[in-house]
């Protein structure tokens, strides 16, 4: 449902998404990557999505931003697979899907905006 927001900013090109952002946490950042990159080859060649993950968090928190860019449906199954990922780690978190996404990825990343 991110997509009428794109649309609503004024000014913006309508080709172009609005950048996709998961937030991980830090210590889960490396089952996203798998070893020697393998997950994450992964993801991007079943997804068709682009993934990048950032170097360091940001200061005062743990979380890592992994931006998704493509074609709208491979960034949601690209989102989808890594979020299985965090999952997989989080084990008590899969049970309560709702709130582990709403913490997770939010719109516009409210804290960052502060």
């Amino acid at each position: 449902g991110g997509a009428a927001a794109a649309w609503s900013s004024p000014g913006a090109p309508s080709v172009v998404q609005a950048p996709n952002v998961v937030q991980v946490p830090n210590e889960t950042v490396g089952l996203v990557i798998g070893k020697s990159g393998q997950t994450i080859k992964q993801i991007e060649s079943e997804s068709g999505a682009r993934i990048q993950i950032s170097k360091e968090c940001p200061p005062g928190s743990n979380m890592r931003a992994i931006t998704l860019s493509g074609p709208p449906g491979s960034v949601e199954m690209a989102k989808f697979m890594v979020l299985s990922k965090v999952n997989e780690d989080k084990g008590a978190v899969a049970g309560a899907g709702q709130q582990a996404q709403s913490w997770m990825w939010g719109p516009g990343l409210p804290f960052l905006s502060r």
